[in-house]
């Protein structure tokens, strides 16, 4: 499929009137967890049928890049921690094959056709993670070698998925056990590639599979013993690419290539920095082969960088933070005091960087961010927002900075007792910042101090929290009251509630609480109400509690968040909570934009409908997406702002008759795409439109077909 071509913001005529006619019966959906943002790519392949990137994120997300732009796809997360997974484009069969795996079940294989992900049937190999996968073009086959199983056993084995069940072969020779190594199919020769895996200690072997059997070859040149590496196969240049990964000396950034006989090492410069992990994958629109994120010494990359056979070239891509922290408690999000989304300010960084992620896109904030520390404190406010203290290089911080939305103020020096980790808020009706508690020098404290805009004072009330470090405070602006829970002190976890009403602390006893500790709390304009994210013990899912002034009750629980360290960001954000981890950001909103399939197709032979991202406010370049429907044909979509189930020439169909009609002309490939660009206007929150596609088929009863059907719900 061809990049979409400039678009205007201004909704198609026959569009335009369904949500006109849907804005009448408006319903808020329940409040859900979406992905907004993560952060790299285990896993990618291109889709030559629709011409398209596929990828698959760390947090199970589907995305592609259309030649123009990345896109969120609007399909269901697969469960985290997909290292171990790897995407493979099946020419035989013009589809895209994700296998992935985990200690947890067999290895699945699910296909894509651009609509939607289906799980093949049939049991795959026994459990395991961090195999090399490759699809043999010539034989038709996807072929898999090795992984890590459970009991930290490494595999030596081969499997073979041949379209329509798995088998292990038992081949004469074939290379040691190992893990984390990678495989690239060279279409020249006919031959699955293999090279590198852990352990370390392995030689740098080079293996090739021919269909029926491991071969080792002795080239006059290799690269040294590694894993994590990436590799790709060039069909431009007839080699196979290897980039990266980890040696017994570290991190690499070599690039190598393999013509069959000896391998290459190209040493240009400038080139992507020494990583593992990073994803290669030829494309064939752009003529080159593109390297996607990685890890190195540092942490994440976010950039991208593409390979001619001569030289690098770093891709122009959205601007984004990488990895928050560097796996430390030292990136802070707060909120933007004019209500665009989160600001997250790393003190990890040399020098430290302030960013601004507007529920879309990140974009940095000029000037100088206040200096480098971690375990500092932050709390959202309006007309500002405040950040305080934490540990920096030369010891305890006492510094008070505010934000105003696009620059840093430094208000005081000095004040409370050095702690780090302070319970922290914002008081919207007194117009104050109010510190509690945190980790000193020699003990846990129970101070409360009050920032007045100019001085800093301590308050003495004879009733108070017992001392702690807790972050899990925040302004509750439905009740004029500051909320604090948990937190933990040198005994463990506690599980308390107070409130501070500007004289004195109240201890509140609910009828149930979360997990003890707790993580982070903010105020949820959409729910009127407090939200806190807690976990129960480290790797755990993400909890979400409300409380009310009265009881605390779990929602949107359990949140699978696959990093314990995470913070929620509130008002002055409109659109219910952000959640943030150190790679990635989700919404937990009542207007959370959806795309939803519906009904049954009248025949296998129906075409797929579906969406190219998700339908939120602003998305200019929303639309519409049909597959396998007729080669060179016409279809229908059909739009209406309510579903129906009406029979119509043997099928069903599945929008209101009448509304709206729209003919397009699909690809040799049989594709089509309808641009339907949303408003940003907020009254569009929340409206549902249907849609169906129908197209000719002589084989159908009454000489047509039709999809199922799709609702889409425009939300954040």
């Amino acid at each position: 499929m061809k990049p979409c071509a400039a678009e205007s913001r201004t909704l198609p005529p026959t569009i335009a009137l369904l949500v006109s006619l849907s804005l009448l019966a408006i319903g808020v959906p329940g409040q859900q967890l979406r992905l907004l943002d993560s952060l790299g790519f285990p896993a990618a392949t291109f889709d030559p049928v629709r011409g398209s990137l596929v990828a698959i994120g760390y947090e199970g997300e589907t995305r592609e890049f259309d030649g123009a732009q990345w896109r969120l796809r609007p399909q269901p997360r697969f469960h985290s921690g997909l290292v171990s997974g790897q995407l493979l484009f099946d020419p035989a069969r013009r589809r895209t094959l994700f296998c992935r795996a985990d200690f947890e079940g067999p290895v699945e294989l699910h296909h894509y056709d651009g609509v939607r992900w289906q799980r093949v049937v049939g049991v795959g190999p026994s459990p395991r993670q961090d195999f090399a996968c490759a699809f043999d073009a010539q034989r038709g086959e996807l072929v898999l070698f090795g992984g890590e199983l459970t009991g930290f056993v490494t595999s030596d084995e081969t499997w073979i998925h041949d379209g329509s069940s798995w088998s292990l072969r038992n081949p004469v020779t074939s290379p040691p056990a190992r893990t984390r190594a990678a495989m690239a199919y060279d279409l020249a020769r006919g031959r699955t590639v293999l090279f590198g895996g852990w352990p370390i200690s392995l030689p740098n072997e080079t293996w090739e599979w021919d269909g029926t059997n491991w071969l080792r070859v002795t080239p006059t040149t290799a690269p040294a013993h590694r894993g994590e590496h990436a590799m790709a196969f060039d069909p431009l240049q007839n080699r196979v690419l290897l980039f990266g990964g980890r040696t017994a000396n570290g991190y690499s950034d070599e690039l190598w290539d393999y013509d069959g006989a000896t391998w290459t090492q190209h040493s240009t410069s400038p080139r992507p920095s020494r990583r593992g992990l990073s994803v290669m994958v030829f494309d064939p629109l752009l003529g080159e082969t593109r390297l996607l994120g990685g890890w190195g010494p540092l942490g994440g990359h976010a950039e991208e960088w593409s390979w001619n056979g001569v030289r690098w070239l770093q891709r122009t891509a959205p601007p984004h933070p990488g990895v928050r922290g560097v796996g430390t408690s030292a990136a802070i999000t707060l909120a933007d005091p004019l209500g665009r989304g989160l600001v997250l300010y790393d003190g990890a960084r040399q020098p430290p960087e302030t960013w601004l992620f507007d529920g879309r896109d990140w974009s940095p904030i000029a000037g100088q961010s206040p200096p480098a520390r971690a375990g500092a404190s932050a709390c959202d406010g309006s007309p500002r927002s405040y950040l305080y203290g934490g540990v920096g290089p030369a010891g305890l911080l006492t510094d008070l900075w505010s934000f105003d939305g696009s620059a840093w103020t430094l208000e005081a020096t000095s004040g409370p007792t050095p702690a780090y980790e302070v319970g922290m808020t914002h008081d919207a009706t007194r117009g104050e910042v109010v510190l509690f508690g945190g980790a000193g020098t020699a003990a846990v404290l129970d101070e409360t101090w009050i920032w007045n805009g100019t001085t800093w004072a301590q308050r003495q009330p004879a009733s108070r929290p017992s001392p702690r470090q807790c972050r899990a405070m925040a302004f509750d602006h439905a009740r004029s009251r500051t909320v604090l829970y948990g937190g933990t002190d040198y005994l463990g976890g506690l599980r308390d509630t107070w409130e501070w009403d500007g004289i004195t602390w109240t201890q509140v006893f609910p009828a149930s609480t979360p997990p003890p500790g707790g993580y982070g709390m903010a105020f949820d304009l959409q729910r009127n109400g407090l939200v806190l994210v807690a976990s129960q013990v480290v790797g755990a899912p993400i909890e979400a509690w409300a409380f009310d002034g009265v009881d605390w009750t779990r929602t949107v629980a359990p949140i699978e968040v696959p990093n314990w360290m995470v913070s929620p960001t509130g008002f002055p954000y409109p659109h219910g909570v952000l959640i943030t981890d150190e790679v990635a950001v989700f919404s937990a909103s009542n207007t959370t934009a959806a795309a939803t399939l519906y009904g049954s197709a009248c025949t296998a032979s129906a075409p797929g409908l579906g969406a190219n991202e998700w339908p939120r406010l602003g998305a200019a370049g929303f639309g519409l997406d049909v597959v396998r429907a007729p080669a060179s044909s016409l279809i229908a979509l059909l739009g209406a702002g309510q579903s129906a189930n009406v029979n119509l020439g043997g099928c069903v169909q599945l929008v209101q008759p009448g509304q709206a009609v729209l003919l397009l002309a699909t690809s040799p490939g049989g594709i089509a795409h309808s641009s339907l660009p949303v408003p940003s206007n907020t009254p569009f929150l929340g409206v549902d439109l249907y849609f169906q596609a129908a197209a000719l088929d002589a084989t159908a009863p009454g000489g047509f077909t039709m999809s199922r059907g799709l609702r889409v719900t425009i939300g954040n």
